[in-house]
């Protein structure tokens, strides 16, 4: 006997097997990158909680660093034969760290800077 033909109506409502392999691969991949982006979100939570404690790479934990205009010597470097104190330090000849705040502690990066740094 002849095989059974298909009308072009039965043809089209039954899937192939590239279109079951497509749907399979489409949802598999909405699976996955709605798993990353869960894991992601729970490692920056689980990092939010931990205390950082690496010291400040720019003050080694010193919380100050010399002044630059001086250069840790407290007196104003243009006026050398006056005597004047620098005003940038105000005669103490260091300054607040500028990385870490003074706190002496290395701060994230996203602590660190705010979108707005980044804006025009």
């Amino acid at each position: 006997p002849a095989p059974a033909r298909l009308t072009p109506l039965k043809a089209a409502a039954e899937p192939d097997y590239n279109t079951i392999l497509g749907a399979i691969v489409a949802i598999s991949g909405v699976v996955a990158g709605v798993g990353l982006l869960v894991w992601t979100e729970k490692q920056g939570d689980r990092n939010a909680q931990t205390n950082n404690a690496q010291p400040c790479v720019e003050c080694a934990g010193r919380k100050v660093n010399p002044c630059q205009v001086c250069k840790g010597t407290g007196t104003n470097p243009v006026f050398k034969d006056r005597d004047e104190p620098c005003e940038f330090c105000d005669a103490k000849g260091t300054v607040e760290c500028e990385n870490c705040f003074g706190s002496g502690v290395q701060p994230r990066f996203l602590e660190r800077y705010s979108p707005e740094d980044f804006m025009d």
